[in-house]
This record gives structure tokens, C-alpha cells and sequence, in this order.
């Protein structure tokens, strides 16, 4: 498989070397207050990055669901830093801009909450970690992150609607949720 970079594109990655996924049914609950959330179910481990020129396309589908109505919320990424803490993915114009102090996000969101329906959302990257001094080369690992701000302080289910239902049955309730990393090199694959 190869990628296209048209217009303008100088030593930019050719081809698909590396591809990472993590998937969970599992129902989760927790409050997302006014930091971050990590969701740990959905860390990708040992991405192979060989250049500093590799471009890694992170990407997520989280089924979520929110009690309350007028909360704001957001999304991001982490990578484990040389120094074994996760740090922001903020390189490459990866995350909105900063307004009265609130961070930005991949993707954010406010007032989205349906209860029993329209629960999904999708985020992701195009990210390219040799722009990080002491990445490449080697594995990276990165996992995605909820971003709570201002008053955030409803319950978040993934996996699951907030209202259930009364009928007992399993397959209303549940779905699956992903993310996944893919790294394009210069060189093809070796």
C-alpha cells in the first residue's frame, strides 16, 4: 500500500511500515473533571518509528456518552516522553488554540449529550514525532485522552449509553471502541 503526498511534497513518507491497533468492549465510568482522563484501554504500545522524517497517522473511534447535557469536553493525544511521563502531543499544529487559558484539542466538543443516541466520535492526527527531540528513532508509545475544561463535571460511560435501558438486554447498551496508529516511512517497506 502507498501513500500520495501531491502538491508540494519534498521527502514526506511513501509507503505504510507499521500499523498498531487497540480495541475494547469493556464499559468504563468515570468523571471527567477538569484534567485529563487517560484512556488507558486504548494505548498503543512500541509504535516502530525508524526516521525523523516518518509521519504517524493516530486515529480513534470512542463510543461515549455524557449525563450532562452542557458539558464541554475535549479530546487529545500522549506519547511517553524519554523521561517515562507522558507529555501532549501539541507538534505540527496538532491541538486547537489555547482560549482563556483552556488548552486546545484535537477535537472538542459542548452540549452533545443524546442520551440514547449519536454517542460516537471520532478523532485523530497526522503527527510526525521526529519533530521531538529524543523520539525517533525507536518504539514510541502514545494513548488518546479526554480533556475536561472550565466546569466539566459529568459522568462519561464508553462502550455504553448513559440512560440504560429497561429491558435487560445487553446489545442496546454495548458497542466497541478502537485506536489506531499507522506509520508511513520514506524508504518503503523493508
Amino acid at each position: 500500500m502507498a501513500i500520495n503526498f501531491p502538491e508540494g511534497a519534498q521527502n514526506y513518507p511513501g509507503h505504510v511500515f507499521h500499523t498498531v491497533y487497540a480495541q475494547s468492549n469493556n464499559v468504563q465510568s468515570f468523571s471527567i473533571g477538569n484534567g485529563f482522563y487517560e484512556l488507558s484501554n486504548y494505548q498503543l504500545n512500541n509504535i516502530d518509528v525508524r526516521n525523523t522524517t516518518d509521519i504517524v497517522f493516530l486515529q480513534c473511534r470512542i463510543f461515549n456518552d455524557i449525563s450532562d447535557t452542557g458539558d464541554e469536553y475535549g479530546y487529545g493525544w500522549q506519547y511517553k516522553n524519554s523521561g517515562g511521563g507522558w507529555s501532549i502531543i501539541d507538534q505540527n499544529a496538532t491541538l486547537g488554540d489555547t482560549y482563556n487559558g483552556r488548552q486546545g484539542h484535537v477535537h472538542s466538543t459542548h452540549d452533545s449529550n443524546f442520551n440514547h443516541g449519536q454517542p460516537t466520535d471520532h478523532w485523530g492526527i497526522v503527527w510526525k514525532p521526529g519533530s521531538i527531540s529524543g523520539v525517533v528513532p525507536g518504539a514510541v508509545d502514545v494513548r488518546p485522552i479526554i480533556m475536561g475544561h472550565g466546569n466539566t463535571g459529568c459522568t462519561m460511560r464508553i462502550n455504553a449509553f448513559d440512560d440504560g435501558y429497561t429491558n435487560n438486554s445487553e446489545w442496546n447498551r454495548r458497542s466497541s471502541s478502537y485506536s489506531m496508529a499507522t506509520v508511513y516511512i520514506t524508504e518503503g517497506v523493508n
